[in-house]
């Protein structure tokens, strides 16, 4: 992420921070958000006390595909969507352009704007077995080495 600003008004654009402490959420309340933390989504801190627009700034890396079973960051749809306009294209198909309308009406539609002005409120978590959080599937910590700079 490059940047994330809130914008107040036309014309104030405030730099959000990354990373939201803890122990911030010992102090919970509503007011204009000041820091953000990216978690699989965009939890904002602390919660809104009103509809702020928010403008992000960056890109999403592509996850590879490697064998059969991965699978594509890209929307299924609009990848071959594109994939046909670009091959009829290529051929002179007359229809070409209509596929690319197509697939440019699915990337507006799959815009963050989607979401409205829904939020998520965070829960308790619950701790299984098999959760992400439990302490049998959280990885060891990584002990630190020395380097010897020297041999570069």
């Amino acid at each position: 992420m490059d940047y994330v600003t809130l914008v107040r008004g036309s014309d104030q654009y405030i730099p959000l921070s990354e990373g939201i402490d803890p122990i911030l959420y010992n102090a919970p309340d509503n007011n204009q958000p000041w820091r953000y933390e990216l978690r699989g989504q965009i939890e904002l801190y602390p919660a809104p006390d009103l509809v702020y627009p928010i403008q992000f700034q960056g890109y999403v890396a592509l996850r590879p595909l490697q064998s059969l079973d991965d699978r594509c960051t890209v929307d299924g749809d609009l990848m071959l969507l594109l994939a046909s306009a670009a091959f009829k294209g290529n051929v002179g198909a007359p229809d070409g352009a209509g596929y690319a309308q197509m697939a440019s009406s699915i990337l507006a539609s799959r815009k963050a704007r989607g979401h409205g002005l829904t939020r998520y409120i965070p829960g308790p978590a619950v701790v299984t077995r098999s959760s992400p959080l439990s302490a049998d599937q959280i990885p060891p910590i990584p002990q630190p080495r020395a380097i010897d700079w020297s041999d570069l």
